[in-house]
């Protein structure tokens, strides 16, 4: 179970590249996503903010395997963003993301 809580960077090294990223936050002001991004890095998930369309989404820049599938890279990763996420508190001035705080993270397939 101590693997589930390692960083995903060191996860990652250890597995093929998967077919999915993870997407921690859709919002429409990209600069709210900011804080948030620079939060997650800190804390050892590396992220990209990317623009599609009208809203901007902070999805993992590793990729992994289904996080839906018990076991995976994937699943591991999404456990350990919400774990990370579930303590993130906002700048002033900036959106919350509260009450959810990042538990409605999901995996999007990307190939």
């Amino acid at each position: 179970m101590s693997a589930a809580f390692g960083s995903v960077a060191e996860e990652e090294s250890a597995k093929p590249a998967g077919d999915h990223v993870i997407v921690i936050a859709t919002y429409k002001r990209g600069e709210d996503l900011v804080p948030v991004k620079e939060y997650f890095d800190k804390n050892g998930i590396e992220t990209e903010i990317q623009e599609k369309g009208y809203y901007y989404f902070l999805v993992t820049k590793n990729k992994f395997q289904s996080p839906r599938r018990d076991g995976t890279d994937g699943y591991y990763a999404l456990e350990r963003i919400k774990q990370v996420g579930a303590n993130y508190e906002a700048p002033q001035g900036y959106e919350s993301f509260a009450p959810n705080l990042f538990q409605d993270a999901y995996g999007m397939k990307i190939r």
